[in-house]
């Protein structure tokens, strides 16, 4: 759903405000910038980024007409994962089994194969980590927040 400052559902975005992404849905993170909006959301057990324009339809020129299944390096589907917007890159947390990885998609939903090894970096010691949420910090690197073995870990990345 898109809020206005004044409290009320922005009838311009989808209808009455909203968009709804498909059914047995659960949504993990949105983010907007001046392109539209990208959101993470489980579909029927599959992990995708979904790319919104300002009026909520989807960016047919985003990922695979709107849509773009998250993955491993091998490309295993996600089991979890958070994203964040970082000038004009969707930076994902992407964890499948016990290993977590930060993959980096174009603003376009395609994988940034610049980035990493082929589009994305193991995340080491993290790896056995559940994460709960991602920010990029103004100095441009990645904050991690993560649970592992009852601990609760901070881990600041640099990309």
């Amino acid at each position: 759903m898109r809020w206005l400052a004044s409290g009320k559902s922005d009838d311009t975005f989808g209808v009455g405000g909203r968009v709804v992404l498909g059914t047995g849905t659960d949504a993990f993170a949105c983010a907007a910038d001046e392109v539209g909006v990208v959101g993470l959301a489980n579909s029927d057990g599959q992990l995708l980024l979904v790319g919104l324009d300002a009026t909520g339809g989807l960016q047919t020129t985003f990922g695979r007409a709107g849509i773009e299944p998250l993955a491993d390096p091998s490309g295993a589907p996600a089991d979890s994962a958070r994203m964040v917007l970082d000038t004009g890159a969707i930076l994902a947390v992407v964890t499948v089994g016990t290993a977590s990885f930060v993959v980096r998609y174009r603003r376009d939903g395609q994988l940034d194969t610049t980035f990493g090894h082929g589009g994305s970096c193991a995340l080491g010691p993290l790896s056995l980590a559940t994460v709960a949420s991602i920010a990029m910090a103004p100095d441009g690197k990645l904050l991690v927040l993560s649970t592992v073995a009852a601990q609760t870990l901070l881990a600041r990345i640099w990309l």
